[in-house]
């Protein structure tokens, strides 16, 4: 039925975009979208680097090679 392949089409189109920002948060979100999925991603996975650095604006954190320690000034934190 049309019902049947429109659902099936959008949950193709879901599965592909979560497998694209899966395979490369940074690169695959965009500073339009927000960051969010980045954002998101360096939370759950790098806790450590999240909790150390400004991560306010997350839009600005996909335009960063590195971030200034919040904890250490002296200290900065590929991202």
């Amino acid at each position: 039925s049309c019902h049947a392949r429109m659902a099936l089409a959008v949950k193709q189109w879901t599965l592909q975009a979560i497998q694209t920002h899966a395979a490369d948060p940074k690169g695959a979100d965009d500073p339009e979208g927000g960051g969010e999925w980045f954002e998101g991603w360096l939370r759950a996975v790098h806790r450590d680097v999240y909790d150390d650095i400004d991560h306010s604006d997350c839009a600005e954190l996909l335009t960063l090679k590195w971030a200034r320690s919040v904890t250490d000034k002296k200290k900065t934190i590929s991202s």
